[in-house]
């Protein structure tokens, strides 16, 4: 029987994904589980295919109606009692699925925050495996050094050489920063813990999940906060936010992110706007798009 089920949506993330799936098959793990690829835009089959008879793969196509719909169509599909949300642009740690697993124990109410660790080098490529195959189209005026151009990530690598993946994944984006010093001071101090909930690599009961009303659907295309606002619901009833050691730890593979503060600014807007008593988002914004002030003004 599946305890667990993993559900990593996806839109068009080629070589990437193929470098997640590579490191879902090195997974030490003995506990039943499944993943749920959730395919909201048109995946290689090449790059999928092959890896069906070595891990316990299932693939949902769906329109793309946004990453909340995406998510919701993986939760109700899955089969397992715990669900771990992972990014199609992670490499995970090869005791990722039994860490996650075991922090769960007797916990019922308890989201589970993996950290994300950033791999910068590979932003400009449409291929991490293969720089030389073209870069992204946000960077095809770009001439890079030959020392960038250098900076690939095979299927070996993940297979027999985890300690690069380690090495080259040394940076943070902002949330995860933020994130990370709430937990060193004690995540409970700060009156937005519901910052841990970065579907990129979290966990939680999926009965939890479903209780709590999944993920609105409604944020639309583009990015926005809708993992945070289900955070948010997560702990107004009555969840918690825990991080475990580093087993859990995800490499982003980094991408183009154009327009991004734009982009954000729309997202938090529309969160605010679900609930506009609450001031607290504006505040979060002002932290973490507008990047004034710090997030030590939101002690309790």
């Amino acid at each position: 029987m599946v305890k667990i089920s993993v559900i990593i949506p996806t839109y068009n993330k080629g070589g990437r994904l193929a470098l997640t799936l590579k490191s879902f098959c090195c997974q030490t793990t003995s506990i039943p589980y499944e993943i749920i690829l959730v395919d909201g835009g048109e995946i290689p089959d090449n790059e999928v295919e092959r890896f069906m008879s070595q891990i316990p793969l299932r693939i949902i196509r769906v329109k793309n109606h946004g990453r909340s719909a995406t998510r919701n169509a993986g939760i109700w599909a899955s089969k397992g009692d715990l669900l771990i949300f992972c990014d199609a642009d992670l490499i995970v740690e090869p005791e990722y699925i039994d860490a996650h697993w075991m922090a769960h124990k007797s916990k019922s109410k308890t989201l589970i925050h993996g950290r994300k660790k950033e791999i910068p080098y590979v932003r400009f490529f449409e291929d991490p495996r293969n720089p030389h195959k073209g870069l992204l189209k946000e960077y095809k005026d770009y001439t890079l050094s030959n020392k960038i151009m250098s900076f690939n990530i095979t299927e070996e690598d993940i297979s027999n050489n985890m300690d690069k993946i380690r090495r080259l994944g040394h940076a943070q984006d902002r949330l995860e920063r933020t994130v990370q010093h709430m937990f060193e001071k004690g995540i409970e101090r700060y009156k937005v813990p519901w910052l841990a909930a970065d579907t990129a690599n979290m966990s939680l009961m999926r009965a939890f999940a479903i209780e709590i009303g999944l993920f609105r659907e409604d944020f639309g295309l583009d990015w926005a906060p809708e993992d945070l606002e289900f955070g948010y619901r997560l702990y107004k009833a009555g969840g918690s936010f825990e991080q475990t050691c580093y087993r859990t730890d995800a490499y982003h593979l980094a991408h183009a992110r154009i327009n991004w503060k734009e982009i954000a600014k729309k997202g938090y807007q529309l969160f605010q706007k679900m609930y506009p008593e609450e001031s607290l988002i504006s505040e979060i914004a002002e932290v973490l798009v507008e990047q004034k002030g710090t997030i030590d003004s939101l002690l309790k």
